[in-house]
């Protein structure tokens, strides 16, 4: 996964994620226990957001929906 804004710029290997958050309108990608990075779905297309779903679910990672939570 790569983020860039104007102050900074990372690039995470999938196969270090720790666990990944899905709720209502964004993802929690975290890297551990405590460091998240957040997947707005605003700017994402209605299949966009499937295809980011399939590819977590390929992930040897702990999946967790809290769709019914703030967010």
């Amino acid at each position: 996964m790569k983020a860039t804004g104007e102050s900074f710029s990372t690039e995470l290997d999938w196969v270090k994620t720790y666990k990944i958050a899905e709720f209502k309108n964004y993802f929690l990608v975290y890297n551990s226990k405590a460091v998240a990075n957040i997947i707005l779905k605003k700017n994402m297309l209605s299949d966009e957001i499937i295809e980011l779903r399939e590819l977590f679910r390929s992930l040897p990672v702990s999946i967790e929906k809290k769709l019914n939570r703030r967010g």
